[in-house]
């Protein structure tokens, strides 16, 4: 300890300073905590083909079904529980989908991203409706990154979602990635019924990885290079009928989310969908403006250096606020059913 210490201590429901001088304590103060935050239930589930947290306030409730869907990093029970305790801090029954992992972490879920069935979310959704206190009847899908391109998927081919957040979103399907295709297989990301989606095929998607190029480079090369499978693997996001939320970035240095962002716009507002279309793509932010609470920006430093672009201030910024507006949104959009 030097001459002089502050030492700060933080127990259930009480925080301690105490103030050393040549390692004698000289002054010492306490005070009492009290949190506005709801009493939460916790429990990590694994059963069938689906797994994640669990998390919902205490109490009879009804509160309306969440599902939160992880990105392309691959989802653990520390993250799942994060996130999910971030939106039950606010009044959702929420279930934090890990959809894969990496290294077959997690039993029952798959090890790569590939095929990942729809039907998943299907039963998620019917085991949240089984459990008390939850009402399904005002599910919300929220997505980031890869989960916000599942989470477009699952609102264009099912009509159980009554609000859907998109966190930098792609526009397409993408193939699959993790693990070599089985023989005669068309590895695309996601599945129905069995039958894989259209996707767009990545070229030499491994430069990213090896750090030749970005990610951003790597799709936006492979959209060029594959173009006649873009229509193709376009997420009918015409068919969504429920309110939509959009958060895009031009800086995002993963894919083009802002472009994408846009682009589901146009096209919901010529199928006559913009009164139940939101959106904010923002000119200075990176890829990770999803934080679900936010992240403070000096945290981002760590990881994103200011002197390159996006500004990790920036970026950490806008998920701030991104995250307001989404609960913003959920308060406004999805009312109690009469």
């Amino acid at each position: 300890m030097e001459q002089s210490d502050t030492v700060i201590s933080l127990v259930p429901g009480r925080l301690a300073l105490r103030l050393y001088w040549r390692g004698h304590l000289v002054d010492s103060l306490e005070f009492a905590i009290r949190s506005s935050l709801p009493t939460l239930e916790r429990r990590w589930i694994a059963q069938g083909d689906f797994a994640g947290a669990f998390v919902k306030p205490a109490g009879p409730g009804p509160f309306p079904a969440l599902l939160v869907l992880h990105g392309s990093e691959g989802g653990d029970s520390t993250t799942a529980r994060i996130l999910a305790e971030g939106f039950a801090n606010h009044g959702y029954a929420t279930f934090a989908v890990t959809y894969f992992a990496w290294q077959n972490a997690i039993p029952t879920v798959s090890s790569a991203l590939a095929n990942i069935p729809l039907e998943m979310l299907d039963h998620a959704r019917d085991w949240l409706g089984a459990q008390s206190g939850v009402d399904t009847s005002r599910t919300i899908v929220w997505g980031a990154s890869k989960g916000a391109e599942l989470a477009l998927m699952i609102a264009s081919h099912r009509t159980w979602p009554k609000a859907v957040v998109a966190c930098v979103p792609s526009d397409v399907v993408w193939t699959g990635f993790g693990r070599e295709p089985h023989a005669g297989e068309r590895m695309s990301s996601w599945s129905d019924g069995g039958v894989p989606f259209p996707f767009v095929p990545y070229d030499r998607y491994d430069e990213s990885l090896q750090g030749k190029i970005t990610a951003r480079t790597a799709h936006d090369r492979s959209r060029v290079l594959f173009s006649d499978s873009v229509a193709p693997a376009r997420i009918p996001v015409e068919r969504i009928r429920a309110p939509l939320l959009l958060l895009g970035s031009d800086r995002d240095e993963v894919w083009a989310s802002g472009d994408m962002t846009r682009s589901i716009v146009a096209r919901r507002a010529a199928a006559g969908l913009a009164g139940t279309t939101e959106s904010l793509t923002r000119a200075e932010s990176g890829h990770g403006v999803c934080g679900v609470p936010s992240t403070p920006w000096k945290l981002y430093e760590r990881s994103y250096p200011t002197d390159t672009p996006p500004s990790a201030r920036a970026t950490a910024e806008a998920g701030a606020e991104n995250w307001q507006l989404t609960l913003d949104f959920l308060r406004r959009r999805l009312s109690r059913p009469k």
